[in-house]
């Protein structure tokens, strides 16, 4: 057993007045500048995976994510096309209200950059 006593008490000198926050280098969202990025609107599936999360996440608290889309797209593919068509009607006002807010927004794919070999 190594005798600890002639070590003395270990003094730490941290700076707690304000908390460092980086963004995370594999976090892309976080990452990139966000301020000049136009989101693409929600289309049906999208705005009913969103309703149909705030639902069961009361329901079932604890669920996790996975377990949550399983059920959401389980519950999609059963939906009778009353309920699709006025999802798709979500959508397509939702459609409508980003064009008016984004008139001139086009949709294109980021380019990815060459791998160094």
């Amino acid at each position: 057993m190594v005798d600890t006593t002639c070590y003395g008490t270990p003094v730490f000198d941290c700076d707690l007045s304000a908390p460092r926050t980086t963004p995370d280098e594999n976090n892309v969202a976080e990452a990139e500048d966000t301020s000049s990025h136009i989101p693409r609107p929600k289309n049906s599936w999208i705005l009913y995976r969103q309703h149909k999360s705030r639902e069961l996440r009361k329901d079932h608290p604890g669920i996790t994510a996975s377990e949550l889309s399983t059920m959401i797209s389980s519950l999609w593919k059963n939906e009778n096309d009353e309920e699709r068509k006025f999802w798709q009607q979500k959508a397509q006002e939702e459609d409508r209200l980003h064009k008016e807010k984004y008139p001139g927004y086009k949709y294109s794919t980021k380019k990815s950059t060459e791998k160094a070999k």
